[in-house]
């Protein structure tokens, strides 16, 4: 649902690649086959690498470990080793609970109506439906936290510098792009209008269940 795209263009070879893609678990890297004829304008080799969970990519540790980087850190006085730098351990702890929460919501609201069916125990029915209620709202809320520390640690990311990179200036980008904030933002405004529909049946299904059950009715 979110990343960061870096791109490096370097005018000699080396081990460094010309684009690299940060995901939560993953990241992809690879070249533009801009010297073949047959390729079109965005045709790249693709790899990806696993990483583990919480890992932090960093564009100044990659031009660190190549062998033909003898400065790899930013030239200009205004930008530091944290340039390119993506630390995703906290938006991914976050993404994990709200969807453990949203999980736990679905498991819950289930087994409620499960009980509903097969008993008329109120007072347990109810008790499993109220921390399923409780964990649709907190889902959200983890969710929206997340989204929002990616998009503001990627945003960091995002811009020009120049590196030297085996005694030749280059110049790195970094940028983020629009579908991440699509699809994040979007899904989030999708999330909290569910929410507030199942705020108001709650209301509803709280009320009728009031008048049509005996026991709820203290008889």
């Amino acid at each position: 649902m979110n990343r960061a795209l870096s791109n490096a263009t370097f005018a000699t070879t080396s081990s460094i690649q010309d684009w690299y893609e940060a995901h939560y678990l993953s990241v992809c890297s690879g070249m533009w086959n801009a010297h073949m004829v047959s390729a079109g304008k965005n045709s790249s080799t693709v790899i990806c690498t696993s990483q583990s969970a919480g890992y932090t990519f960093s564009l100044a540790q990659i031009f660190a470990s190549s062998s033909n980087a003898t400065q790899p850190l930013p030239i200009d006085s205004s930008s530091s080793s944290s340039y390119g730098t993506l630390d995703t351990k906290a938006p991914l702890i976050l993404l994990v609970i709200g969807i453990a929460l949203t999980g736990l919501s679905m498991l819950f609201f289930l087994c409620g109506v499960v009980i509903m069916l097969v008993t008329h125990t109120a007072k347990m029915r109810l008790g499993v439906l109220r921390v399923a209620y409780l964990a649709s709202i907190a889902a959200p809320i983890f969710l929206t936290i997340s989204s929002a520390k990616i998009t503001s640690l990627a945003e960091k990311t995002t811009g020009t510098a120049d590196v030297n990179v085996g005694g030749v200036a280059m110049a790195v980008h970094a940028w983020m792009e629009r579908g991440f904030y699509v699809f994040t933002w979007l899904g989030m405004a999708l999330m909290w209008v569910v929410v507030g529909l199942s705020i108001a049946a709650a209301f509803k299904f709280a009320s009728a269940l009031q008048i049509r059950d005996p026991l709820s009715l203290g008889k």
